[in-house]
């Protein structure tokens, strides 16, 4: 008897294959959660939606909870890269701590529905795995608190002490995340335009800082 032909099997991916899927489930789980919410997403809808089976999910998320990691991580960093693209034009310390900020918050108010996804669905994703602490359960911004910290080091006329420090990124992170609270999360109370409020965030940030005889930024 003739051996029988082996299965029929998918190639296995390059590596830029393999980036390229990663990058399409992202994307597909992305908008998922905009059009349904978390309980919009599962493992299963997502390989139906990607056309592959759901074991091969489990070779990129081996849970739901790393799929929204990775979709939180991934919209940060599109944040991060809008709050760093004036940059390059800008000299002055203060600005460059102002127009980092800007970009971010522009960010949001661009992709309000991004907002959501990272800001709104923590209390939806239950107790930490075993192995996992509660920051599992959070979306990861020391990017974000790196860049701003470098930021408001350039400047400080001398090195503030670390208790300072932290207490000025704190700072400047709690206005910022309730700006976007009040402009996108509270939209119904119809604030003024949001510009203008935003404008009025960083003029309260950078003015913080402002020497008491030095011109705004």
């Amino acid at each position: 008897m003739p051996a029988s032909s082996p299965p029929n099997r998918s190639p296995r991916r390059t590596r830029a294959e393999q980036a390229e899927f990663y990058e399409h489930l992202v994307q597909t789980a992305l908008q998922l959660f905009s059009d349904g919410g978390f309980e919009a997403v599962s493992m299963r809808r997502l390989a139906g939606e990607v056309g592959v089976p759901p074991m091969t999910l489990y070779r990129y998320f081996p849970s739901k909870l790393h799929l929204v990691r990775h979709v939180w991580d991934h919209i940060l960093a599109r944040a991060c890269e809008r709050a760093s693209q004036d940059l390059a034009d800008l000299k002055e310390p203060l600005a460059r701590l102002r127009g980092y900020l800007d970009g971010f918050l522009q960010y949001w108010l661009e992709h309000r529905e991004h907002y959501w996804i990272v800001f709104a669905f923590q209390d939806d994703l239950g107790e930490p795995q075993a192995g996992e602490t509660a920051a599992a359960l959070a979306p990861d911004l020391r990017g974000f608190f790196t860049t701003l910290g470098q930021l408001l080091d350039a400047c400080a006329a001398s090195p503030l002490d670390a208790t300072r420090r932290r207490h000025e990124l704190d700072l400047m992170v709690c206005k910022a995340l309730g700006f976007l609270l009040g402009a996108i999360g509270l939209a119904s109370l119809r604030w003024t335009d949001a510009s203008l409020l935003k404008a009025g965030v960083l003029d309260d940030i950078v003015g913080r800082l402002q020497p008491a005889n030095a011109a705004p930024a």
